[in-house]
């Protein structure tokens, strides 16, 4: 995890007390501080990564809270792996989806496919994220963020750097 989404640094011995601009500490930030290292790894352990390529078979467990999917792009994500994606979670909960690619700088957008690839698992009602122009590093390490901080609802944090479709 990148040092600037590690609770490590603000750690020694104890959880100490961080300043805030407005005179206190946020509320998702305090949690993020007092996670251990093996809720640390439980949350870590909720994300899966799929490399969307021809003849791919994820495999998925049902218990993932966010799937980052990394393809060609977008729109290019196998139909036989999001048909699979959408049959896993069909009665249970839905995973927050990703949708990155190897070409960083180039803002991801699944909306713009209109309902085909990625942007067909948000119309079946998942919520579905672009990488926007952040490293695939980032999108990790905000996705551990961001499951430390509101694990029941991880889009909160990823709402504030991804574009949602």
């Amino acid at each position: 995890m990148p040092l600037y989404f590690s609770p490590e640094w603000a750690r020694d011995g104890e959880i100490v007390d961080i300043g805030h601009l407005r005179g206190r500490t946020p509320h998702s930030l305090k949690k993020v501080l007092e996670t251990t290292p093996g809720q640390a790894r439980e949350a870590g352990s909720s994300i899966r990564w799929i490399f969307c390529s021809p003849g791919t078979v994820p495999l998925l467990s049902g218990d993932e809270k966010i799937l980052g999917l990394i393809g060609f792009g977008a729109g290019n994500a196998p139909t036989a792996t999001l048909e699979q994606i959408a049959d896993t979670y069909m009665s249970s909960n839905m995973p927050r989806v990703i949708a990155c690619s190897q070409a960083e700088g180039d803002v991801k957008n699944p909306a713009a496919y209109h309902d085909v690839g990625i942007a067909g698992l948000s119309a079946r009602g998942f919520q579905v994220w672009g990488q926007m122009d952040y490293p695939v590093e980032f999108i990790h390490a905000l996705s551990c963020y961001a499951l430390m901080a509101f694990p029941d609802d991880p889009g909160k944090i990823l709402g504030k750097f991804l574009k949602k479709f």
